[in-house]
């Protein structure tokens, strides 16, 4: 199998919230990467998501490294949309625009 991916994969498992951007159809499911890069993660799920979906996703970037060199732990704010799907869960592509956020004290 080719692998198509441009980016390095890193396998870690951050939580992550992932809010569908559907008018009218409010769903937010919470959610662990399975493996993330710059333009992506993959997350297992029972309940993927349909292709082309178009979701918001919140990261929240806090292990005990981070928090040790900031005292800090930060949310990464990403849209995209789900790029495939499969038994045990689904891609989703990220746009190029992403917020980080801290969160102060957590």
């Amino acid at each position: 199998m080719n692998d198509r991916r441009r980016l390095e994969r890193f396998f870690l498992k951050l939580p992550a919230e992932v809010e569908v951007l559907i008018k009218g159809k409010k769903r937010i499911q919470n959610l662990v990467t399975f493996n993330i890069s710059a333009d992506g993660a993959y997350f297992h799920t029972r309940e993927p998501l349909a292709e082309d979906t178009p979701v918001r996703v919140t990261v929240t970037m806090g292990n005990q490294i981070v928090r040790k060199l900031t005292g800090l732990q930060s949310l990464i704010k990403l849209s995209g949309k789900v790029v495939r799907t499969d038994s045990a869960g689904m891609a989703i592509g990220f746009k190029e625009k992403y917020k980080i956020e801290r969160l102060i004290g957590s």
